[in-house]
């Protein structure tokens, strides 16, 4: 094992050096500004605050408002239909 690692070491230097590709460096520093801007957001608690906001904003964004309007339709659906069976006239039967 001892031999392989140093066989391995000394061929080390002999390999070909493959470019970077350029790809590769607009993602790394995408990257990183998404890191910078992930920790920026957790400094402090004010910063904390304003990042939970803009996250609670976005869920009531793309889930709330999506249900809103069927939730809203059912409940007052739901509220006519039963108004109308428990407000049914009364009709006396005589004797």
């Amino acid at each position: 094992m001892k031999r392989y690692q140093e066989r391995l070491l000394d061929s080390l230097p002999n390999l070909a050096v493959r470019p970077m590709p350029v790809e590769l460096s607009v993602r790394l520093r995408v990257t990183a500004s998404r890191e910078c801007k992930r920790q920026a957001s957790r400094r402090d608690l004010a910063a904390r605050v304003r990042a939970f906001r803009e996250w609670a904003q976005g869920f009531c964004r793309e889930f709330v408002w999506p249900l809103a309007l069927p939730f809203t339709g059912g409940v007052a659906s739901a509220v006519v239909l039963f108004s109308m069976a428990w407000c049914r006239p009364i009709r006396c039967v005589r004797p």
